[in-house]
């Protein structure tokens, strides 16, 4: 169906996007009233083009690899499995975590996504991924 090759084509140039750090292309995919939740962090949902934009920005900068391992469309619903690299997770030994990311989408955007990790995610990884993220340190 139409709608699901447009899933299909969204769900990759996001992860095409964060591949290549481009946050123009990472910032027109989510839609302007857009939400981000990663409820396995305890934080509160990131909202509203402004602040994902923001969060883009700091992320962008941790040198994500995204390699999909599924997709399954269901509506406007996409559930995407994936292996991610990035900074903190290869400083402390612990990369690729496995994500799976819920996707809703609408009009060719992003409305909403919900980020959980599904392996590898040791209890002490909340601790040491905030202060490298609110320091901005960058592991060598």
């Amino acid at each position: 169906a139409m709608v699901e090759i447009q899933a299909v084509e969204i769900i990759t140039a996001v992860n095409e996007a964060w591949n290549a750090g481009d946050v123009d292309t990472l910032k027109a995919l989510f839609a302007a009233d857009a939400e981000v939740c990663f409820p396995d962090w305890g934080e509160e949902c990131t909202s509203g083009a402004e602040e994902i934009g923001q969060w883009i920005e700091e992320l962008v900068d941790l040198n994500f690899v995204i390699e999909p391992q599924s997709l399954e469309i269901e509506g406007g619903i996409v559930t995407a499995v994936a292996e991610v690299w990035a900074d903190p997770s290869r400083a402390m030994e612990i990369a690729p975590l496995v994500t799976t990311d819920t996707y809703t989408l609408k009009d060719g955007q992003i409305i909403t996504r919900l980020l959980r990790w599904t392996r590898n995610r040791p209890p002490s990884f909340q601790q040491r991924w905030k202060p490298l993220k609110s320091n901005g340190l960058q592991p060598p």
